[in-house]
């Protein structure tokens, strides 16, 4: 199993559990919640293509593996007696910045502290910006008139902006943003509890998104154009009114 799994399970594991004590007092709850969530998701670490100078050359960029910042802002609708379905839609952003670790270029490999030495320009840091937006469709449970679970699937677009050093370092090192659409699937597994009163409500979800991007860099001489492949895990904190 893996191990980026092993949360969202686990959660579920629990409110399973927690339904167990409400047994017997099943809920009719009208969800129309809009939430705002802030977290910490995955980044991509490498960006690979093939190059148009030299002609079909083989370039790979690393970056070491650091979470980005996660924000979403999601609306859910649906009625749970107490199960039932739930559709939505989410805009959700992912923006970090990640240190550079190598350049690859036909297969020869210079870490970022040997272009240092050779060029004697500090190897700037890599921002990566990743904007979407996904339709939700799944289920939810209302374990009390206050609190319920959802897990929905998630399926959207999204446009990614990443820098990348440029291959020709003759002139020292210079960075360059890359630019792409793509597609995400995923889930979200969610808790949310409500007060009845007020209507403000608070959560806790986890996310699990694979976002295909077709991204294109242009340099000074030379033009990148590669696949990158964004999947991972993303945990975020909500906050919300139920309408």
């Amino acid at each position: 199993m893996p191990r980026s799994l092993s949360p969202a399970l686990f959660a579920l594991a629990v409110l399973s559990s927690a339904s167990g004590i409400a047994a017997g007092a099943e809920s009719s709850v009208l969800v129309e919640d809009i939430r705002l969530g802030f977290g910490l998701g995955a980044m991509p670490d490498e960006y690979a293509g093939s190059g148009t100078t030299p002609a079909s050359a083989s370039i790979v960029h690393r970056y070491d593996d650091s979470p980005g910042l996660s924000v979403m802002l999601s609306s859910t609708y649906g009625q749970l007696e107490p199960v039932g379905v739930l559709y939505g839609v989410q805009f959700t952003s992912l923006t970090g910045e990640m240190d550079y670790e190598s350049l690859t270029v036909n297969g020869s490999t210079s870490s970022a502290k040997n272009l240092k030495t050779a060029t004697g320009d500090n190897v700037p840091g890599m921002g990566f910006s990743q904007t979407g937006m996904a339709v939700n469709l799944g289920a939810g449970w209302a374990l009390t008139p206050g609190c319920h679970i959802e897990l929905l699937g998630i399926a959207g677009l999204a446009w990614t902006t990443w820098d990348s050093l440029d291959p020709d370092t003759s002139a020292g090192l210079k960075k360059l943003q890359g630019q792409g659409w793509g597609h995400t699937f995923g889930a979200r597994l969610g808790v949310y509890w409500t007060d009845v009163v007020s209507k403000w409500q608070f959560g806790l979800e986890s996310e699990y998104t694979n976002t295909q991007t077709a991204l294109e860099t242009d340099y000074a001489t030379s033009k990148l154009e590669g696949d990158i492949d964004n999947g991972g895990m993303a945990f975020r904190l909500t906050l919300g009114r139920r309408l």
